[in-house]
């Protein structure tokens, strides 16, 4: 028997190696409001199949649309970096905010520091926060209990008289 036909070749390989990217995106954008306080919880997260660099998150306090590319935020905010898997909750305190109605966007990598997978999803929003005076009187006040029947019209000095008791956060 012939042995000299079991040998093939050369036979060229070619091994590819998937680029490790990440991924950065936004797993929660949340807005609370305390008064005039407006309270934002930021988390970024890493999607993707390799480490992110130092980048930084925009918060838009207010935009009638998506911001623009570009664009700086109202609060910018910096991650130091994010490994494969890892996320980050950044929490943003707006003090002493003009009464209004607002609606707030996120946006991560901004500058697009870091070369990521996926670059169209770095945008979250918008969330919408409704401020109101902290200054109502208890007049004003006690003009919208009676209007609601939580007090008679006969009994506006009771109203003021309970008012007058309550804190300003109550109020």
């Amino acid at each position: 028997k012939r042995q000299d036909n079991n040998i093939a070749g050369p036979v060229t390989v070619s091994v590819t190696l998937p680029q490790l990217r990440p991924d950065l995106r936004f797993s929660a954008f949340t807005v609370s409001t305390n008064g005039s306080t407006v309270t934002y919880s930021i988390r970024v997260c890493n999607f993707g199949n390799g480490p992110a660099g130092p980048t930084q998150v925009d918060l838009y306090f207010n935009r009638p649309s998506t911001p623009p590319s570009g664009l700086s935020g109202d609060r910018v905010l910096f991650v130091t970096s994010l490994a494969q898997g890892s996320c980050r909750t950044l929490p943003v305190t707006r003090s002493s905010t003009p009464p209004g109605s607002y609606r707030s966007y996120v946006r991560v990598d901004r500058l697009n520091q870091v070369q990521e997978s996926n670059e169209s999803n770095n945008t979250r929003g918008p969330v919408y926060a409704l401020v109101t005076s902290n200054s109502l009187t208890c007049n004003q006040i006690c003009i919208t209990a009676i209007t609601c029947g939580i007090f008679s019209p006969t009994d506006f000095s009771q109203c003021s008289i309970w008012c007058s008791n309550l804190s300003s956060t109550q109020k």
